[in-house]
């Protein structure tokens, strides 16, 4: 009798373990959402660099960003600026100003990969850029990944593989990533929000747990039977 109450309940917890795991088959590891808001302005006449740095926010940031704006062409007051608000990473250049960006982040060693498929950088162009514009990748302060996007390219979920990066086998135990923003022409302008890693996290094995959970009802059923 006993072992006939116990039916029900390895039942349901077989069905509740399966529907766990449809549930949390895929998981981003969002690195900046970039809702942690900071400006850096390049106001100098001679090309120089700007830093700004900005701590941990937690959860809508993996590790601390730092923000390099150095001036390549041009000069004057507000020349370029790199300003982080409202979940939008905008950098902009004067007329006759060139400058190169480049933002990184440091965090302890992470696995961007975790096993999953589809492993590597979601990012999101969302209005027209301003003029060419090349947007390289690098991980662990090693060779980097490229992508090139003519005047007027924009775009939602735009990937880059790991395996497109030189040293694309550090994703699995990364400590930085930098994204840099450079062109050949003075006056381009970009936004550049969201920036993710795509992961699958490990569910457990599933049909086993299901398959002892209808073995236990069989011999449930059998001593009932004698």
């Amino acid at each position: 009798m006993n072992s006939g109450r116990h039916a029900p309940l390895l039942l349901a917890a077989s069905l509740a373990t399966f529907t766990w795991s449809l549930g949390v088959s895929a998981i981003p590891i969002v690195i900046d959402d970039f809702n942690t808001n900071v400006a850096v302005i390049n106001n100098n006449v001679a090309p120089n660099t700007v830093t700004g740095f900005t701590g941990d926010s937690g959860i809508g940031m993996v590790g601390d960003r730092t923000i390099d704006l150095s001036v390549l062409t041009g000069g004057g007051t507000n020349t370029a600026s790199a300003i982080v608000e409202s979940g939008l990473l905008s950098l902009s250049n004067s007329v006759t100003t060139n400058s190169f960006v480049t933002v990184s982040w440091d965090f302890l060693s992470l696995d961007l990969t975790d096993g999953g498929s589809n492993t590597g950088l979601f990012f999101n162009l969302p209005a027209p850029i301003d003029n060419d514009l090349t947007i390289g990748f690098a991980l662990n302060g090693g060779a980097s990944a490229t992508q090139f996007f003519p005047d007027g390219s924009t775009g939602t979920n735009l990937f880059i593989d790991f395996d497109d990066f030189v040293n694309g086998d550090d994703a699995d135990e990364a400590t930085s990533l930098e994204v840099s923003f450079s062109s050949d022409d003075p006056a381009w302008d970009a936004g550049f929000n969201f920036i993710e890693a795509n992961t699958d996290v490990p569910v457990p094995a599933t049909f086993s747990l299901i398959a002892l959970g209808l073995l236990g009802i069989g011999v449930s059923r059998r001593k009932r039977a004698g």
